[in-house]
């Protein structure tokens, strides 16, 4: 809570912070439990059950539904039901191609900041630390941790940037990959640790200025996880690879 000093007589005036509002309150719960797996992909929900289950009326649970629609978290099956959406591997492949190119632009500004000295030593430790949090992570095959250093790690890159067109650009787009590294590690595939070496030398070339180079190794880090996690992903739901082209399974 604000507070402000009113005239002469030192009077104190408590500026109130609205709640958030329900209906952004129920979106964010119903998406978080599309991504961690609680409401799982090709599961049939119902407006009526998803109320009684969070204690709240139909209105903004159909207004958050409607929401998550337009985001691709839900879909419309048979004529009036509703069920969590499949992965989709083509609409991946087309975010991967959105996420490489604005990562490369965040470590670009990233790196002009730390050389025109707005980013010092205070910045640079806070990257370090998210690096030591997700080795650890890995290290002790923790995969909802692993998967949550990851985004902290991308996210505070977009943070960094500076630029809030990309943080929030990324925002939904980074739900939808959480979905499809949450399905690829539940199913017994480690990543390699050296997808955290690579997160290490992105950093490093961020925070001594080489701006080339960090624009360069974000840019194939995020098309080679791609590669990845697709390859794994398609030979554990063949039928999604007859919906791709050619260049779209040689880009993955």
């Amino acid at each position: 809570m604000t507070h402000y000093f009113s005239g002469d007589n030192n009077s104190m005036v408590q500026k109130i912070r609205p709640a958030k509002p329900l209906t952004e309150e129920v979106h964010g719960i119903l998406l978080e439990m599309i991504c961690n797996g609680t409401l799982k992909e090709g599961e049939r929900i119902t407006q009526d059950g998803l109320a009684e289950m969070l204690g709240v009326s139909r209105q903004p649970v159909t207004q958050s539904i409607a929401q998550l629609k337009s985001q691709g978290f839900i879909s419309d099956y048979d004529k009036k039901g509703i069920m969590v959406s499949y992965i989709d591997a083509t609409s991946l492949i087309q975010m991967y191609h959105v996420r490489a190119a604005l990562d490369s632009l965040a470590c670009r500004e990233i790196s002009r900041k730390f050389i025109d000295q707005s980013y010092g030593e205070v910045d640079k430790q806070e990257g370090i630390s998210l690096l030591t949090e997700g080795r650890l992570a890995y290290q002790q095959q923790d995969i909802s941790r692993s998967v949550e250093c990851d985004m902290n790690f991308h996210q505070f890159l977009y943070h960094k940037s500076g630029n809030p067109v990309i943080l929030e650009s990324t925002k939904i787009l980074w739900f939808h990959m959480r979905r499809l590294m949450r399905a690829i590690l539940t199913s017994n595939v480690r990543p390699p640790e050296r997808v955290w070496d690579e997160h290490e030398a992105i950093w490093h070339a961020a925070y001594t200025g080489s701006v080339a180079l960090a624009e360069e190794l974000a840019k194939k880090h995020a098309e080679e996880a791609a590669e990845k996690l697709a390859r794994i992903f398609l030979e554990q739901n063949k039928d999604e690879a007859g919906s791709l082209s050619g260049d779209e399974i040689r880009y993955w």
